[in-house]
């Protein structure tokens, strides 16, 4: 009886497999260096992947900035994700990563948004309230990509000079700039500022957030998401790549409030 049980957990587990439940495998690839916004994304997509493909990714997000200054330092990466094309060609320049796999993955939009709570509202064009000098919270526009565009969006509706540092008025509106996207979604999350200019991915996340405004998008740059593999990378970071193109991942992008560049 002993036995036959044995051979029967041991024909189990050969079946497995053909029943979707791939076996998890690590093939030792360091993280995927991502951008901030693209975390919970990213994390459901390789829990999603190692499900059905037995393949174990890990994501290390924080600025585009940083991660590109941490591959150049000589860090590891399986993949490299960013939240503006600078950073790609900044590495490249440098001789870090394989400019073939060079490819745009995704896009987003740019909004304004309040703590659903505050007695924060923006005017008509947009315009702020009359007499405001609050805190606006957005990625820090020297070197956090959507600070980037924030500060073109702000430029293009004629309110840039209207905050601290550059109106000289000791009561005017202050920026709050953000270490990342994420950082900047936290600010007003946690009523650390009544407003901040943020992603649409990012404001979709918080109960907490409402949007106020969503910029247009020739009042910016494009948001678009590049990716990049490293010189050398293997068959099975290769497929993941070919997969987050796909139909499969293409619906848990749209989920986040991202839209895929191809599906």
């Amino acid at each position: 009886m002993r036995g036959f049980i044995t051979r029967s957990v041991v024909c189990l587990a050969l079946l497995l497999p053909s029943f979707g439940c791939a076996p998890a495998r690590t093939e030792g690839l360091p993280p995927i260096s991502a951008a901030a916004s693209t975390r919970r994304l990213l994390e459901e997509l390789c829990e999603l992947y190692a499900r059905e493909h037995g393949l174990h990714l890990r994501v290390s997000a924080a600025a585009s900035s940083t991660l590109a200054r941490q591959i150049e330092k000589g860090k590891p990466f399986a993949l490299y994700v960013s939240a503006h094309p600078q950073w790609v060609s900044y590495l490249l320049k440098r001789g870090w990563g394989d400019p073939a796999s060079e490819q745009d993955w995704l896009r987003n939009q740019l909004v304004w948004v309040r703590h659903v709570d505050a007695d924060f509202a923006l005017g008509e064009g947009p315009s702020l309230p009359a007499g405001w000098s609050g805190r606006l919270s957005l990625g820090n526009p020297e070197h956090v990509p959507v600070g980037y565009y924030a500060k073109q969006a702000l430029q293009h509706v004629g309110l840039w000079e209207s905050f601290r540092p550059q109106a000289e008025k000791e009561d005017a509106p202050m920026i709050v700039p953000a270490a990342n996207a994420s950082a900047g979604l936290r600010n007003v999350s946690t009523a650390q500022c009544e407003c901040g200019i943020v992603y649409l991915s990012d404001a979709q996340q918080s109960p907490k957030i409402e949007v106020l405004y969503q910029f247009a998008p020739d009042s910016h740059s494009p948001i678009r998401y590049p990716i990049l593999l490293p010189k050398g990378a293997g068959p099975e970071i290769r497929a993941f790549v070919q997969w987050l193109f796909g139909p499969e991942a293409a619906q848990l992008i749209r989920r986040h409030g991202f839209e895929p560049v191809k599906s």
